[in-house]
């Protein structure tokens, strides 16, 4: 169900403080780890869910508290992650701050909200992606076979062409603060001619949205998408590194739940008030 993906309950709980005050009554507890009856109230709130639903999330967190505690998330990691979300979102690092203010949130709770994310980040690469098994080619044909809508694309994209000479010239150009090289050119391109990177990249971009850098041989690219018309299945070939991100996409949320049941029934969970 949706409220057992990765990491929800931590990203519901942003905000709050990690353990109840000692005022608000407490429902149970796990490996000694409060859980309060306005706690379990809110992720109801927040979650739409039943009051059970509330309580298994909460466990889980506490649990995912646990099952974090020695990671650790320096601060020059830390920085190196927001510059990276900066340069994704095509803007400096003050302006990024500068945005999260204005809409509310403060640099230090950003700060502190992210670092938790690079910490579930280490934690599910180092415990949950070692058991999921790598899919066979059979796997992936059955999967492909049983998903083939999720495979279709558009069969012409309409776009914009901006070409650069650098890679660094067409970064400045995202960012507001260079100009093309030359002056963008439209096109139609046939999704069945491009390389799959491209053509699925293209594909799956919003109209109106720009493209990251695409180095060529003839220099760097930036395509700002206009349009799209038609539609083509990919052949399995084309379509074999995705359905192999989607079949671990699907099973990774497996692993998770596995690994949390066999957590839970080693913790100790005293249930104190209904």
């Amino acid at each position: 169900m949706k409220t057992y993906r990765i990491f929800l309950v931590a990203l519901l709980l942003i905000g709050t403080a990690s353990y109840a005050k000692l005022v608000d009554a407490v429902a149970l507890t796990v490996d000694g780890r409060p859980i309060t009856l306005s706690e379990i109230a809110k992720v109801q709130r927040i979650a739409h869910v039943d009051r059970r639903t509330a309580i298994d999330l909460l466990i889980r967190d506490r649990l995912q508290k646990e099952a974090m505690k020695d990671i650790v998330v320096t601060d020059k990691e830390l920085d190196r992650e927001i510059a990276r979300i900066a340069e994704h979102y095509r803007m400096d690092v003050s302006t990024l701050r500068k945005r999260l203010e204005a809409e509310g949130t403060s640099w230090k709770a950003y700060r502190r909200t992210l670092r938790t994310s690079l910490k579930q980040r280490i934690f599910f690469r180092n415990k949950i992606v070692p058991s999921i098994p790598e899919p066979s080619e059979s796997v992936l044909r059955r999967f492909y076979r049983a998903h083939r809508e999720n495979f279709t694309i558009p069969k012409v994209v309409k776009v914009e062409r901006y070409r650069f000479k650098t890679r660094q010239a067409a970064q400045r150009f995202l960012k507001g603060i260079a100009k093309p090289t030359h002056k963008p050119k439209r096109m139609r391109l046939s999704t069945a001619t491009l390389d799959n990177e491209t053509a699925q990249l293209l594909a799956h971009l919003p109209n109106g949205a720009y493209s990251d850098p695409i180095d060529t041989k003839n220099g760097t690219v930036v395509y700002k998408v206009l349009g799209k018309s038609g539609k083509r299945t990919l052949s399995f070939e084309e379509a074999k590194a995705l359905a192999a991100m989607q079949w671990r996409m699907q099973h990774r949320e497996e692993a998770v739940k596995h690994y949390f049941d066999k957590m839970k029934a080693d913790a100790d969970i005293r249930y104190l008030r209904n």
